[in-house]
């Protein structure tokens, strides 16, 4: 099954090299921590998740494809909104 989250018609390119100062961005944005817990010690989804992180997106039907994602409900009973 291909679920197509990321764009309409093709799967995401796992072969793909990052981005120029990808080094500087992480570090300046503190990413190791947030990719370390996303991948769970898995080297795999480190690197794919990196790669999604960093990757830009500049076609303008591709931002509308991720921008037309069905939204969470929230719980019956609850305002949606979160409180302190």
């Amino acid at each position: 099954m291909k679920a197509h989250l990321l764009y309409e018609a093709q799967d995401f390119d796992f072969g793909a090299g990052l981005p120029a100062g990808h080094e500087e961005l992480i570090q300046d944005l503190e990413l190791t921590t947030l990719l370390q817990a996303m991948a769970a010690g898995d080297e795999f989804l480190f690197d794919v998740s990196q790669k999604m992180l960093l990757t830009s997106l500049h076609d303008p039907e591709a931002i509308r494809y991720r921008g037309s994602w069905p939204t969470a409900s929230p719980s019956p009973g609850s305002s949606g909104r979160c409180t302190p």
